[in-house]
Formats: C-alpha cells, sequence, structure tokens
C-alpha cells in the first residue's frame, strides 16, 4: 500500500512557459490585422485567420479574352490574366491545371514589378504569391498566363477559382483604354528567358513577363 502524495504547486517558471507556448490568434477586420496587445511577439506566434473569396465577390480587373465567366476565370491567350489590390499579409491563389502536351506556365506580379514564376500542375491546387508582407499597405497583384493558347493540345487548360489571404481587397481602378496585340512568337515571348545558346522549343522558355519586356500586354 502506497499513501497518496500531496501534489506540489506548480512552479510559476513552468507555467509562465506553458502559457507563452499557448497559440495566439489573429483576427483580421476590414483588412487590418488586430493583435493581442498584452504580448508583442503575436506576429510570429499567432495563427493567422485566412479567408476564401470567390473572384465575383472581390473588386478586380480582367485582362485578355476569357468566356465571360469569373468563377473560375478561364486564362485562354498569352498575357491574360487577374488584377486586383489587396491589404494583407499573406496571399494564396487557387489554380486548376489540365494539359496533355503542352504544360501551361504563370507568374505573378506585385505593384508592377515582376515576382515569380511557375509550370501549373493537373489538378487543382494553392500556390503562395506572397507571405509575410507588411499587413498594412496596399499592393497591386496581376497573375498572368505565360504561355500561348494550345491548339495542339485540346486538353490544355489554366483557370483561377479562388483567392485566400488573411486580410481584405482593395478597389482597382481600370484602364482607360486596352490594347490587343495580334502578332508572331515574338509578341507571344518565346524565348525570352533561359540562356542564350537554348534552342529548345519549351514552354518553360516561354515568358511574355520576363522582366527585360516592356509592361505586360493582354
Amino acid at each position: 500500500f502506497r499513501a497518496p502524495q500531496k501534489r506540489l504547486p506548480a512552479c510559476p517558471a513552468r507555467k509562465k512557459r506553458r502559457e507563452r507556448a499557448k497559440p495566439i490568434t489573429v483576427l483580421t477586420a476590414a483588412g487590418k490585422c488586430l493583435y493581442n496587445k498584452k504580448k508583442k511577439d503575436t506576429r510570429q506566434k499567432g495563427l493567422v485567420q485566412m479567408k476564401r473569396w470567390k473572384i465575383s465577390e472581390v473588386p478586380h480587373l480582367v485582362h485578355g479574352r476569357t468566356n465571360g465567366e469569373t468563377d473560375p476565370l478561364t486564362l485562354f491567350w498569352t498575357a491574360s490574366g487577374l488584377e486586383f489590390n489587396v491589404r494583407a499579409a499573406e496571399l494564396w491563389v487557387e489554380l486548376h491545371a489540365d494539359w496533355s502536351a503542352y504544360e501551361p506556365w504563370f507568374s505573378f506580379a506585385v505593384n508592377g514589378e515582376f515576382l515569380s514564376r511557375r509550370m501549373a500542375e493537373r489538378g487543382t491546387h494553392r500556390v503562395c504569391v506572397f507571405h509575410g508582407m507588411n499587413p498594412e499597405t496596399v499592393k497591386n497583384v496581376r497573375i498572368v498566363k505565360d504561355t500561348q493558347a494550345m491548339s495542339g493540345d485540346p486538353e490544355s487548360l489554366l483557370q483561377i477559382c479562388a483567392l485566400e489571404t488573411d486580410g481584405g481587397f482593395e478597389p482597382v481602378k481600370p484602364r482607360a483604354l486596352k490594347l490587343e496585340f495580334i502578332g508572331d512568337s515574338i509578341t507571344s515571348g518565346e524565348g525570352d528567358i533561359g540562356a542564350k545558346a537554348e534552342e529548345d522549343w519549351v514552354l518553360s522558355l516561354i515568358h511574355i513577363s520576363e522582366p527585360t519586356r516592356p509592361r505586360l500586354i493582354s
């Protein structure tokens, strides 16, 4: 028989460590992040609430030819895409793609400058546009299809399904005029990325939004 032992009071230092380890939820309202004022490090340790938005739910501009639908937004031609303003620290885009021979490529531009580029995977995927940026500033974001319409691949498809962010969206000013370019392989950006010695015709070397080219066309 073992006599019951008295439970010792918790060590104050250990109790403080447990309190610091608890996650703190960071909320957003009207595009503004609200942090716990009692703890200064909630930005690093907090859990940010993300919200999924349909394209039709946010102010936006559509560039290039589409089928007139926004949920999802189907991108056909080179430099077709979506433009919007967002006040947030983090932004993700949900894309759907399909292809059998010629894979679509797409790029992100933030505040008028090229940011990143990648190949679209088959199926529906979330892709990070940016993360950890100032939540108080408004970013102009443009999601652009780099590659041209592929008549040789009937299954080739690229769609923007939704946006996911911890902030809110701001109105985007429409352009007074629109220009449509009808051209050749130079217009579509073939060979605008990669080494000068490259001679392969592959979609990874077609890049309409390459930084040395003029501003994005659609």
